[in-house]
């Protein structure tokens, strides 16, 4: 008897709960930009979210997998059958060929405290490097450095070297201004540096180009100078 009416106690005094928030995306648990270009960045999309279940849904907060996503809420509280919006902004910058970002969005749900969304491009570039930057290594005080990155023209049209920046001064490349990269066709570039101490050294050089897919193209190295 006594065990009963604890029972009957702790039910008054601790009601049991049935949640049944359910969140949905409304057109699918993904977004997909397919194939784009750097210059269309940053992508926009809004994602619409609906709570299905019969009891409020809280979203605490949205978590995006790196800093080049950001994805503000229009309301955190969704009562039975509301839809909420998602504002997405992709940011492509250093980003190449087909990529994946996560969306993690925290909610009050006990079946589903955490819930990821996907968000898919395939940026397709004008003109793609080769390693990304100029390796120039290790090398001794006085010598020369030399590294060599490939720069592909991926588009069907003709793709002209308009202008070159270059830091340092010194640096030294094995193209000019005027250069015409064929379509579908690659070009290896060689920079040469001679560093004046020992340390890190770095180089950069932006090239300028006449079509409105890739403007310009950056491409930045570094290495080490030792005591000869």
């Amino acid at each position: 008897m006594k065990l009963l009416l604890a029972l009957i106690l702790v039910s008054v005094l601790f009601p049991i709960t049935a949640f049944a928030q359910t969140i949905e995306f409304i057109g699918g648990e993904f977004y997909d930009w397919g194939d784009v270009k750097p210059v269309e960045s940053p992508l926009h999309t809004r994602i619409r979210i609906t709570n299905t279940g019969d009891k409020a849904l809280r979203i605490f907060s949205i978590k995006a997998g790196c800093g080049c996503t950001t994805a503000p809420l229009d309301k955190d509280l969704l009562l039975a059958g509301d839809t909420a919006n998602i504002d997405v902004r992709l940011d492509l910058r250093n980003f190449s060929g087909a990529i994946e970002k996560d969306l993690t969005i925290m909610t009050n749900d006990p079946e589903a405290r955490n819930i990821v969304y996907k968000l898919r491009a395939n940026i397709i570039e004008a003109l793609s490097k080769l390693p990304n930057y100029f390796p120039y290594g290790t090398i001794k005080l006085g010598e020369m450095a030399e590294a060599k990155v490939i720069v592909k023209n991926h588009s069907k049209e003709d793709i002209t070297i308009m202008k070159i920046a270059r830091t340092p001064k010194g640096l030294k490349l094995n193209i000019k201004e005027g250069l015409v990269i064929k379509a579908g066709t690659e070009i290896e570039i060689t920079a040469k540096l001679k560093p004046s101490k020992v340390g890190k050294f770095e180089s950069s050089i932006t090239i300028m180009t006449n079509t409105i897919d890739m403007p310009r193209l950056s491409i930045s190295g570094w290495g080490r100078a030792v005591e000869n």
